[in-house]
């Protein structure tokens, strides 16, 4: 699961030197933590809606092995299913249950994840393209990070609740 304080190394270098500004992180209130999760999220859910990784290098996803097995088959059923983008959109049960939580170790962050088991094998079928699909991972794992619309938009959003925060405690 990707953390936070893990999105990338750029993100953590500039954090510390935030950090180094007389607040520590650990005070940040659980409402702001909130709001970065819900950004997080919703940042991930967009670009994955428009066919795109949100994976650093992932580009655009790759299309469907038989398009006209999937999605065309299914079309009386979902016709808002089409073969461009390949959006990993088809009820919307599988994005709806991207979601973020607040942890405290071994550091206060944000792990965002799928926290539902039928969700947590989807994602995993798409990060190993099971049955011959292509692989369309959507959370970053080890040395993987998001890409960098999405880092720069998290860290303009991290910058303004710690300076909210920064604000508050004056």
């Amino acid at each position: 699961m990707a953390r936070a304080s893990e999105f990338s190394s750029e993100i953590t270098k500039r954090l510390r030197s935030i950090l180094k500004k007389k607040a520590k992180l650990s005070k940040l209130d659980k409402n702001r933590l909130n709001d970065f999760g819900k950004i997080a999220v919703k940042e991930i859910t967009k670009t994955v809606g428009k066919g795109i990784s949100p994976i650093e290098g992932g580009g655009r996803f790759p299309g469907y092995k038989n398009p006209e097995n999937y999605p065309d088959k299914i079309q009386k059923k979902y016709p808002a299913k089409r073969r461009r983008p390949v959006n990993l959109y088809l009820s919307g049960d599988f994005l709806k249950n991207l979601k973020y939580k607040i942890v405290k170790s071994p550091k206060l962050g944000i792990e965002i994840g799928f926290y539902d088991t039928l969700s947590k094998k989807k994602e995993q079928g798409h990060r190993e393209g099971v049955k011959g699909q292509p692989k369309r991972p959507i959370i970053p794992e080890r040395k993987e990070e998001f890409t960098r619309r999405i880092r720069i938009t998290l860290l303009k959003t991290f910058k303004a609740i710690f300076e909210k925060h920064l604000a508050k405690q004056k």
